[in-house]
């Protein structure tokens, strides 16, 4: 959360939503987080996954969760 005020603060408004999503063990969930920000009306969504490690999180789920979000709103 303090990584996403961080960005909301820096990017001087640039940025309409800001929203936070959690692979594991916490919510929102990536696929929630991407939901919220479309509903607040973004028309594209930029994801900056933060992770301690890269591995297979990194190299293969959130390329996955991004392709599902991006064909579930594929007509907004």
């Amino acid at each position: 959360y303090r990584i996403a005020d961080e960005v909301r603060r820096l990017g001087g408004g640039r940025f309409a939503e800001v929203e936070v999503g959690f692979l594991d063990c916490n919510e929102p969930s990536i696929p929630a987080a991407i939901d919220r920000c479309v509903a607040a009306g973004a028309r594209r969504v930029v994801a900056v996954p933060h992770f301690l490690h890269t591995g297979t999180h990194v190299a293969d789920d959130i390329p996955g969760l991004l392709e599902e979000g991006r064909i579930r709103h594929r007509d907004t």
